[in-house]
């Protein structure tokens, strides 16, 4: 005897369940690519990034010192080649030491050694 009104069997795959549901897509395309370039990069100090998912070109940095200076790219790769194709400051840092102050720091080091072996012999 034939059930009646009772529609087709559902089948496992058709029955929703609460961790069953389709994945979403997340919210950065090319997510990895753009962590890498925001945190992995030589750019990752010198660069804020952002992504804005309703922007034509979604993907930015802001340059932390003159904030003024915004890039946007459509894609990850866009964004990094346009950052890449910049050259940093050639100025010298502080922290970076010249040939000479390296000469004169092993003239010294030269003579502590000699004094402390003379000293040593006494």
């Amino acid at each position: 005897m034939r059930r009646r009104g009772a529609g087709p069997r559902r089948y496992a795959e058709d029955v929703p369940t609460a961790s069953g549901r389709a994945p979403r897509p997340s919210r950065i395309p090319d997510r990895d690519a753009f962590y890498e370039l925001a945190e992995l990069s030589p750019h990752a100090g010198r660069w804020s990034f952002t992504y804005d998912h309703e922007a034509l070109a979604p993907y930015t940095a802001r340059n932390q010192v003159e904030p003024q200076v915004v890039i946007a790219a459509a894609t990850v790769s866009d964004l990094a080649i346009v950052l890449d194709s910049i050259d940093a400051p050639s100025w010298p840092r502080r922290f970076q030491i010249t040939a000479e102050q390296q000469k004169a720091w092993a003239e010294e080091q030269a003579e502590l050694t000699r004094v402390a072996g003379v000293g040593a012999l006494r």
